[in-house]
């Protein structure tokens, strides 16, 4: 018995206000699952007892412990069992995959691994691989010396804009002074209206390759490394060299013709000459007859032609032998008759009886 008011007495009082306890209180005490989402873990009640659910994984992928001396339930993945029970992933499903060796990304055989950047790095491009390659800068795509760089129409554009530049010279002194930028660079030197091009990337390293410049009106050159070259003069082609020259054409000049006299025309193994049904062969401009030869004569050996009958014998009459009508009969001469003037003829005549039944005669 205890005091109900504020006197503080454990005892009796002089309050007189007491509260009459029972001996053996009754209480009626209830479980709930309050989770908003999900599965609560209470069960049911069965008299005086509580019946709560266990926890487990429906697949293995989660691994169920007892922390004892926490009074802790844990729950932690099954990583293995987890990577599994995945699926492999395709081009339509997704899932999990294996990288690949530097060997299979090479070997380009498997369909069911994956590349790392470590893997990028060992299959780079070469002349007989395809693979990653890297794409070049505009300055190297124009040095043009690189054997692993790829070019884009980029570099392209950027390239042919550089090699279509071309530079103007004052004169020789600024041409001698300049630096090409590539090989092949085309320039003009203004004082002598000349087209030069570089070959090579060196002060000075230009070269005429042809104009329309030279000594006479209506020239025009191409030159091969300042010796010689080919020259287009009346109509007329040149070709002159550090020996001599040839011309062909019939210019003005009053030195045109076939070749100069400070060269010679040679023709090797099975070259030849093929003259047109129509064509003329002169000497000394005057044309040579047909059925001639041509010779050569005076101290220089200068050429000329002659007939061909003129070494060929009159024939004659055939007289103290038979004639072929009658080849059983010997031929005879009876020479204690006959000068050497008739026995020459007779022999001229003789030949050309071969010639006309188509027997050889030397």
């Amino acid at each position: 018995m205890s005091c109900c008011n504020t006197c503080g007495s454990t005892q009796g009082c002089n309050c007189q206000y007491t509260v009459v306890l029972p001996d053996n209180p009754v209480e009626a005490y209830t479980c709930a699952n309050i989770n908003l989402t999900g599965i609560g873990v209470y069960d049911s009640q069965n008299g005086n007892e509580f019946d709560f659910r266990g926890i487990t994984s429906g697949n293995n992928s989660l691994l169920v412990t007892l922390d004892a001396g926490n009074n802790t339930i844990l729950l932690t993945f099954n990583i293995q069992q987890i990577i599994d029970d995945l699926p492999d992933a395709t081009t339509t499903q997704r899932g999990v995959l294996e990288t690949a060796t530097d060997a299979e990304a090479i070997g380009k055989a498997l369909n069911n691994k994956i590349l790392t950047p470590s893997n990028l790095a060992a299959i780079g491009a070469t002349t007989t691989f395809s693979g990653l390659i890297e794409i070049a800068t505009d300055a190297e795509a124009l040095a043009g010396a690189s054997t692993s760089l790829a070019i884009t129409p980029a570099n392209l554009t950027y390239v042919l804009a550089a090699q279509q530049s071309t530079r103007t010279f004052a004169d020789a002194v600024a041409v001698a002074a300049a630096v090409p930028d590539f090989e092949g660079q085309y320039g003009y030197q203004i004082d002598i209206t000349q087209t030069i091009v570089a070959y090579g990337t060196l002060a000075g390293e230009w070269q005429q390759v042809m104009c329309g410049y030279g000594q006479n009106t209506g020239q025009f050159n191409l030159y091969s490394a300042g010796v010689g070259g080919i020259n287009m003069v009346d109509s007329e082609l040149w070709v002159n060299g550090a020996v001599g020259s040839f011309k062909l054409g019939d210019g003005v000049n009053a030195t045109a013709g076939l070749v100069k006299a400070t060269s010679s025309l040679t023709f090797e193994n099975t070259a030849f000459i093929d003259f047109g049904a129509t064509s003329l062969v002169k000497i000394g401009a005057v044309s040579i007859p047909a059925a001639s030869v041509i010779i050569t004569g005076g101290v220089a050996g200068n050429p000329s032609s002659k007939l061909i009958n003129t070494f060929i014998s009159t024939s004659n009459t055939q007289t103290g032998y038979t004639t072929f009508g009658t080849p059983a009969t010997l031929r005879t001469c009876d020479t204690a008759t006959v000068n050497l003037q008739e026995l020459a003829q007779i022999v001229g005549t003789l030949i050309e009886d071969l010639k006309a039944v188509k027997l050889p005669a030397t």
